[in-house]
């Protein structure tokens, strides 16, 4: 079977979508893509992104020749530029990052993400996760078809090596360039790619396919394991925190594999096998009057309070404004901290009255102390501190929590609860909704 044919049957089985987004770099791989795509052009609308990472001199040609090839096609192309900060962690890294980052913020509901990656790619990433001493996540290495943002990202040439792609662009007279970092053996990839990939070929041809096929068959390891997690008794049930009373009764290894997999489903990479070790056994093994705390990585620490786990950003302790914040218009308000608080129609009668919502100033305010209020549905006021005890609100949350103010009054707090002289018990109400960061 033909290329074109065999990625028609990639592309039929993609979930229903509203897009295709292709992301161009300009190389062989995501040019033999994009020609392919343009032939089996259906009703679909397609849209080009070439990640502009100006990490070399030839990056501004890389981009000219791009827009020009996806003139030529009639494919409209978005160029994003994007700077580059290794902070640490490897200019390889980093570039990725910023480049899922940028292909994220372009992605609409109903849309699939195209990547180009190859068989030869997936080989050489499950290599570079076992020299990184990956489990059976890493050594997944890249599915063929994940959830991305509002939408998916798909891998429809996972199945192809990298000569296949070779072989028809040269047969169909495609022009493609070659990104000159490629030919830099100080980067991993590219020394795996340059200098072992070859020695492996040579004794075994089809290193790249059984590699592959090892991948396939780690992804399906690690999809079982993901569900039988999902059944047991102490994998969480709230994803916002995680039970330590049900961690201690459960052995050493599977502590580990469900705060790994709790991590993982957070959007957090897990950290190494003995930081995890040791961030279990100080937490579990804390006194029951202790608050412990552990840095994940640069922004994030898990911290715990009563007898669970939380995750909270690393500056946690970190004051909110004093300042009012009006909320003028809209159904939704983005806070000084990331979160956002959203406003709903109800039709159950429970909730704001409408007609305060309407009709009274509002705006958004933060503890100060000594703040009171009657909730709906009680017979007496209660202190703020009282109603966050009551709600199980970790100490460090509890500044962050936004206040609703009506004409100058607390009329809610967050989405725990709604003051009564604002509340309504039949008829139209609105209901707030709090996403912390």
């Amino acid at each position: 079977m033909a290329l074109p044919e065999r990625l028609a049957v990639r592309l039929d089985s993609l979930p229903n979508h509203q897009r295709l987004l292709i992301a161009y770099s300009g190389g062989l791989d995501s040019t033999v893509l994009l020609h392919v795509l343009r032939r089996l052009r259906d009703k679909t609308p397609l849209q080009a992104i070439h990640i502009h990472h100006g990490l070399h001199a030839q990056a501004d040609a890389m981009a000219d020749f791009c827009a020009a090839t996806t003139a030529r096609l009639e494919i409209p192309l978005v160029t994003v530029e994007v700077i580059v900060e290794a902070a640490g962690r490897g200019i390889e890294a980093a570039a990725r990052d910023a480049r899922y980052q940028a292909l994220h913020e372009q992605m609409r509901v109903g849309d699939i993400l195209l990547t180009a990656q190859h068989s030869d790619d997936q080989a050489e990433t499950l290599i570079l996760q076992l020299l990184r001493g990956a489990g059976p996540k890493g050594l997944a290495a890249m599915p063929a078809l994940k959830r991305f943002g509002p939408g998916w990202l798909a891998r429809p040439l996972l199945e192809l090596r990298r000569d296949e792609l070779r072989a028809w662009a040269l047969t169909e007279d495609i022009d493609w360039r070659e990104d000159p970092s490629n030919l830099d053996i100080a980067l991993d990839r590219n020394y795996l790619r340059r200098q072992v990939m070859p020695l492996l070929r040579a004794r075994w041809p089809g290193v790249a396919t059984t590699l592959s096929r090892s991948a396939a068959l780690c992804a399906e390891h690690d999809q079982a394991l993901t569900t039988l997690l999902d059944r047991h008794p102490a994998s969480p049930s709230d994803a916002d925190s995680l039970s330590l009373s049900a961690l201690r009764d459960c052995h050493e290894t599977e502590q580990r594999l469900i705060l790994r997999d709790w991590l993982c489903r957070q959007g957090l990479r897990p950290p190494t096998q003995r930081h995890l070790h040791a961030t279990l056994e100080m937490l579990l093994r804390a006194a029951p009057d202790r608050q412990p705390a552990a840095k994940l990585d640069d922004e994030r620490q898990l911290r715990r309070y009563r007898d669970r786990l939380y995750l909270a950003p690393l500056d946690s302790e970190s004051e909110p404004p004093s300042i009012p914040i009006p909320w003028i218009d809209g159904d939704r308000l983005t806070l000084p901290d990331g979160g956002i608080l959203r406003s709903r129609i109800s039709t159950t009668g429970t909730g704001i009255d409408m007609a305060y919502w309407q009709t009274m100033r509002r705006s958004i305010r933060y503890r100060r102390g000594g703040e009171r209020l009657t909730p709906a549905g009680a017979n007496h006021g209660v202190r703020l501190k009282t109603l966050y005890q009551q709600h199980a609100i970790p100490p460090w949350r509890r500044a962050w929590i936004p206040l609703l103010y009506l004409d100058e009054r607390l009329a809610a707090v967050g989405d725990l609860c709604v003051a009564a002289p604002f509340s309504t018990r039949s008829g139209t109400a609105v209901t707030l909704h709090w996403s912390s960061t």
